[in-house]
Formats: C-alpha cells, structure tokens, sequence
C-alpha cells in the first residue's frame, strides 16, 4: 500500500538575524514605518515589530553584534535557581578563581543534590555525565563565558581598579588642565610574518623534529601612538627589533629619554607597574583589535608571489618581501582603527573624575 507524502510537513530552519541588523531597525525607526523598515532590510514586517519591543536591550546591548539573541532570551534553563549558580560563577571568577565544570557539579551536589541525582536518573545507561557536561557547558556560553586557558597573575582584579582609580586621580590633578591634542599614548608591539609556530601536525607515532627552518616567523616591532582626541600617528617600524632583546625588555622611559622629552616641552607620566592592562589606553582596547584586524588581512591575503624563479619553499619569501608585506599588512591594520575606539580607550583607562 502506497502512502501519499505530499501533504506531509517538512521541517523548515527558523530564520534568524544577527544583532547588528537587529540595531540597524532600531535606529531607522524615527524616519520609517515598520514595513518600510522591514523593505528596506529584507526581513518581514513582524520580525521589525518583535525588535522594536526590545529596542531598548538592543540600544545597551555591547556583545558580539554577530549573535542573534540579547542575553536571558530562548528557552528557560533547567538548571535550577541559574541565578544562585550564575552568582557562584562571578563571584569565583572576581575573586580569580578557577571555574570548571567540576566547580558547577560540586555546587550542584552542595546546594540541588536531589536535582542533580533525578537528572542522572532519567538519562540513559552511560549518557549522564556527557548530558550534563554538555548542559553545563551551554549554560556558560548563555551568560557570556568562553573556554580559556588559565594564567596567573601578579595582582587581582579588586587591586588593578584601585590602581587605575589613583593613577587617574593623580594624572587629572597634575595633567588635567592639558587639551586633548596634547595627551599621548605609545607602546611598541610584536607583528609576525603569519602565524608563529606552536604545534605542528605530524603523524602519529612520528616526530616533531623540523629538518630546517626557525620555529619563529618573520618579526618585527610596530610602535604605536594614539592621541586623546581619536587622532592615530603613523607607525613607528623597528625592523631589526629582537623578542626578548632591548627593546623588548628595556622599553621603559631611561635617564636620557627624560631629559629629551623635558628639552622639547613633554612630560612623561609612567603607568604604575604591573597594571598596564589596565592603566594604558594602547593596551585597554586598542592592541586587541588591531592584532586581530592583522589575521583577518593575513587570511585575506594571495600568496606573495616570490622574485626568483625555482624557489622550492614557496611558503618562505625573501626577508625583504616579507618586511613590504608586513609594513603594508599593519597600516591597514591601524586604518581600521576609528577615532572613536581611540577616544573610547583613553576615557576607560583613564577615567575622569566625577
């Protein structure tokens, strides 16, 4: 007997839109109506009506704009009391501590035992820790956490802020009155060639050795300069700079720098130790950003066509193509950077006073 399949229902993949399509709608509806709004992107009518309800959570949102969903939207966590859990998540992490899953399973047995045993319960023969890994790894990427390799560090979080609340203090009582375009940032930073060696894949059982060749790419130091109002100066390259070498470890202000920056009407004010990540606008929210502008080109990148003819390592350009390349690659880099990322960064790293 034959079976009519015709009417039968196929599952149809839900559409969904990126936040920064989502923010473009909210912007445009001061001048267009919500089925204009939706012409004008593409999208049906309703999905404009759904986002302006929201419109205020999209204005504040400031994750990924690639994401589809402000933070608390989908389904409701089965975990239960996620807020005491997402609590026991923040607090360990301020207080640098290591989260693991096996943090989230301890809190689990502590404080929702009869939960945690009902749910191994109810999932098959040799499934129940895989299940619940899985639900606990689902609810980190939820509240916005990422799976990253541990570090120490020399002072906690709590010390790091109340650095940078002094060292903003003292540089507006000694600098305050100084404009804009008078208040300088400068760090030097490491550029590759392309991405420097780590792991290599070899076969199973073979050897890592290399036969020839440095496990290091090309190098190069960039000195950067940005300019309290949003203004970026042109890179400073140091072609022969060493990793590990004076520059590189020497980089702090001597005697005679001093005394140079006195003779021509500059003040040096120096960051405190040990918290440039958090007292240095160039470091804040400016280095991020332009070391992952230099991948995205070195992905976008053709391969550099060598000059001589019968080269067998076609991947290993001259030293002097990949310098052109490397200077090329970074001034792109820095044109990405806007005005207002560099204005963003000095009011994050040196707060003014309220």
């Amino acid at each position: 007997m034959e079976h009519d399949t015709s009417n039968q229902s196929h599952h149809i993949r839900r559409h969904t839109y990126p936040i920064s399509l989502k923010k473009q709608a909210v912007a445009l509806r001061d001048c267009m109506s919500i089925r204009e709004i939706g012409d004008h992107l593409g999208v049906h009518y309703s999905n404009v009506r759904n986002w302006l309800r929201v419109a205020n959570k999209l204005s504040d949102f400031k994750g990924n704009k690639k994401s589809s969903n402000i933070p608390g939207a989908g389904r409701p966590p089965i975990l239960p009391e996620p807020d005491a859990l997402l609590a026991f998540m923040d607090s360990r992490r301020h207080q640098e501590r290591a989260l693991t899953c096996s943090h989230m399973v301890n809190y689990l047995k502590k404080h929702q035992n009869e939960w945690l045993q009902t749910y191994i319960a109810r999932q098959a023969d040799g499934c129940g820790y895989d299940n619940l890994l899985r639900l606990l790894q689902r609810f980190y990427a939820r509240h916005g956490y990422t799976y990253q390799q541990a570090c120490t560090a020399k002072c906690t979080i709590t010390v790091l802020e109340s650095t940078r609340a002094e060292f903003a203090a003292r540089f507006h009582k000694d600098h305050g009155s100084l404009p804009d375009d008078c208040v300088y940032n400068a760090d030097e930073t490491g550029i590759q060639y392309d991405m420097p060696l780590r792991y290599i894949w070899s076969k199973m059982g073979g050897t890592p050795k290399l036969s020839k060749g440095k496990k290091h790419s090309y190098r190069m130091t960039a000195v950067l300069t940005i300019r309290r109002d949003g203004e970026k100066l042109p890179i400073l390259f140091i072609i022969k700079g060493q990793f590990g070498g004076r520059i590189d470890t020497k980089e702090f202000p001597t005697n005679e720098g001093l005394t140079t920056a006195a003779e021509i009407g500059y003040d040096v004010c120096q960051p405190p130790a040990n918290a440039m990540l958090h007292c240095q606008p160039l470091d804040i929210s400016i280095m991020a950003p332009f070391k992952r502008h230099l991948r995205d080109l070195w992905i976008a990148e053709d391969i550099v066509d060598q000059d001589e003819e019968g080269d067998e390592d076609w991947m290993s350009p001259a030293a002097h193509i990949k310098r052109t390349t490397m200077i090329k690659r970074a001034i792109m880099a820095w044109e990405k950077i806007t005005p207002e990322h560099v204005r963003a960064s000095f009011l994050k790293a040196i707060p003014k006073p309220e």
